[in-house]
């Protein structure tokens, strides 16, 4: 559970994409940073990201730099890490 008014969420990224291409990470469904990664080169970064009003999550995926036919733009699709905000309840269901 986080305060919506406290310190901002530190979001960081370890990454190797052997096609390269561009990391994008996600509070909720609002594209909050990018981080352009050359062809099989790890890249790491860091993000201080501000915290959000109401339960939301983060998420991060890594687009293609070129579409290949019979492919997915989107190389990877990370699962989200949720976030409670405000009062603790039992679930988010």
């Amino acid at each position: 559970m986080i305060d919506p008014a406290g310190s901002a969420l530190h979001v960081s990224v370890d990454a190797l994409a052997p096609e390269g291409g561009t990391l994008r990470v996600f509070l909720g469904k609002q594209l909050v940073n990018t981080l352009a990664l050359a062809p099989g080169v790890r890249a790491r970064a860091s993000w201080d990201v501000a915290s959000p009003s109401q339960d939301s999550y983060v998420r991060i995926d890594i687009e293609r730099r070129t579409p290949a036919r019979n492919r997915p733009a989107i190389s990877l699709l990370s699962n989200p890490v949720l976030i409670d905000v405000g009062p603790q309840r039992e679930s988010w269901r």
